[in-house]
């Protein structure tokens, strides 16, 4: 005898109203993560099973460019932590995206992922192995910061001459719920990249493992 769960149904109206009343608790996780990156700002696409009790199953960011792990798994907590409406016949799914500005700090240069495709094919074994056999595309977003011209100096270059941009900040995508459990190994592996220096001012590129 075989048994299977059919996905139930959730007001759209109701769970956006969550959303809003989450607002200030989402902004308070953008606002620790500007302490630490001062232009941290992107979309966030929220996918969460609400369980027919009004709890979450189980949350994940099935797309993000904000760039700061941090600052997203603060964001899941909070959005898990949370009573949503309940589901009509069974357990339900949401996504939402919502949209973080910076307000009026300069924004980062916009780096072309073509720009780190090198460092990804030289470095990547590490957050590659993180992965693991998780199936689907992790989408990965950085912040570098422009190297130390005093250390390219003492030999510490890309290999193209300019000194390594610093990486400050890592934040990770999950292609499904299974995945959110190898994103801080892959953001951490990310953050160990010696990437090229992004010139005078901070640099952010996303770009997909």
């Amino acid at each position: 005898m075989v048994s299977s769960q059919e996905l139930g149904s959730i007001d759209e109206g109701a769970t956006n109203k969550a959303f809003q009343s989450l607002g200030d608790k989402l902004l308070e996780c953008q606002k620790d993560g500007l302490s630490r990156v001062e232009f941290l700002a992107g979309d966030a696409k929220f996918f969460l099973r609400i369980a027919q009790d009004g709890t979450v199953r189980w949350a994940f960011l099935e797309d993000s460019t904000l760039g700061d792990r941090d600052t997203e798994k603060c964001m899941l907590q909070v959005v898990s932590n949370a009573h949503w409406p309940l589901p009509d016949g069974g357990e339900a799914e949401v996504q939402k995206s919502i949209t973080f500005d910076s307000g009026d700090a300069r924004p980062p240069v916009s780096w072309h992922s073509d720009k780190v495709a090198g460092v990804l094919q030289e470095e990547g074994n590490g957050a590659l192995k993180c992965k693991g056999a998780t199936r689907g595309v992790f989408k990965v977003t950085a912040y570098v910061q422009p190297g130390d011209p005093e250390k390219a100096e003492k030999g510490h270059k890309h290999k193209h001459g300019e000194p390594h941009g610093k990486v400050v900040a890592v934040g990770v995508a999950p292609p499904n719920k299974d995945g959110e459990a190898k994103a801080d190994c892959i953001a951490e592996a990310v953050k160990d990249w010696k990437m090229p220096s992004p010139g005078g001012y901070a640099a952010k590129v996303t770009f997909v493992l």
